[in-house]
């Protein structure tokens, strides 16, 4: 077994850990660090494959972003950091745009004006 294999099985473990702990705790603030922890695998996975861009990427935009999520809940802002957390898990998890960001359901079909 070669020391690539191993890293990625390490990786992996810790990827499956702390997603299953994002799930599975009740506290936001320790939801928000275990799924920062989760992007960070995600992130050395990518950088096991040889693709450095894809793991500055991973970092800079889901890994920060989580952390400032994160960050406001800390400060207090529990409810609406609840809130935003759920749109980005949403976002993230469907690959796709939360639909109420874009008030797609005020729009009726061929009418420019909302309902």
């Amino acid at each position: 077994m070669t020391g690539e294999t191993v890293a990625f099985w390490v990786v992996a473990a810790a990827l499956l850990a702390s997603s299953l702990a994002v799930v599975l705790t009740p506290n936001l603030f320790h939801a928000v660090l275990y799924l920062a922890a989760a992007l960070v695998a995600t992130g050395l996975v990518f950088l096991l494959l040889d693709a450095p861009f894809l793991f500055g990427v991973q970092l800079l935009l889901y890994a920060g972003g989580v952390v400032t999520i994160g960050r406001e809940a800390q400060l207090g802002e529990d409810l609406h950091a609840r809130a935003v957390l759920l749109r980005v898990l949403r976002a993230v998890r469907a690959g796709v745009p939360d639909r109420r960001d874009h008030h797609a359901e005020d729009v009726r079909p061929g009418d420019d004006r909302p309902a």
